[in-house]
């Protein structure tokens, strides 16, 4: 109603001809059309004008930060299309089709990368051997190894607010029960492809400290072969299906002491 009151109101007032009137409103709208077109103008420039000041600066900083990133002490590698399409067979090789079996392998036998080794982010001081168990060793194998390392599994030494917040053991089996009926639930009312047991094992192993082994081992192959193969294809699947319960959305990754390769420019 307010709208249309402004509009009439600028009807000329009198009882002047239809032609005299409609040349004095065409000249009242084009200076009312004219003031909203500068001031709208005037916003569009002052907005053009800030971006290129930021934009200025960004240049500078980006430069400030290309310096510094060029004294990184790596580059970052970037996979090309090729790599995509040959996914992780193509970088680690098949797994092996007795999955548990041969997961339960590759953290027990005897290897370099089979020592003990500290965690980076919560000071966890353990082996591979040890985190096979604390996921998916027997009830037998869980008390023998307990013993043999003092009664108590690696614990977390720094960043942590409390004791409530440590990793605490639970058997495969009550995990698997859980994920049966939380997601293969799901899963399956979906029609697509639920989680079997070395996938739920390797998700945890991957959760925990081996977190630091597995991904050296894909950063940095041994030259006698990538261990932990059955593994990482276990990682892999499972968060292949898994994902199809969750939605995408973006991450961002930040790093340190690192430089980008040209391809990624």
């Amino acid at each position: 109603q307010n709208q249309l009151q402004a509009l009439l109101s600028l009807v000329p007032a009198g009882n002047g001809d239809k032609a005299q009137k409609l040349a004095l409103l065409e000249k009242e709208v084009c200076e009312k059309l004219r003031r909203r077109v500068d001031n709208f103008a005037l916003r569009i420039a002052d907005r053009i004008l800030q971006l290129h000041e930021d934009y200025a600066s960004g240049a500078a900083i980006l430069d400030r930060v290309d310096g510094k990133f060029g004294e990184a002490d790596f580059e970052l590698s970037y996979a090309n299309l090729s790599d995509f399409h040959n996914g992780l067979e193509g970088i680690i090789g098949p797994p092996s089709v007795h999955f548990m079996k041969a997961m339960e392998e590759e953290h027990t036998r005897e290897h370099e990368l089979n020592r003990e080794f500290t965690t980076s982010n919560y000071g966890i001081t353990t082996t591979p051997k040890t985190e096979w168990l604390f996921v998916a060793g027997t009830p037998k194998q869980v008390n023998e190894h307990l013993t043999s390392i003092g009664g108590e599994w690696p614990a977390e030494t720094r960043g942590l607010k409390d004791d409530s917040h440590r990793r605490k053991y639970v058997p495969l089996e009550e995990l698997i029960v859980v994920v049966e009926q939380e997601l293969n639930v799901k899963l399956h009312a979906m029609g697509e492809p639920v989680l079997i047991e070395a996938e739920v094992a390797g998700a945890r192993l991957y959760t925990g400290p081996m977190f630091m082994k597995y991904n050296d081992v894909l950063r940095n192959p041994p030259p006698d072969g990538v261990l932990y193969v059955t593994t990482l294809h276990s990682i892999n699947s499972c968060i292949v299906k898994k994902s199809k319960l969750t939605k995408a959305t973006k991450v961002y990754r930040g790093m340190v002491g690192a430089s980008l390769p040209s391809n990624f420019l």
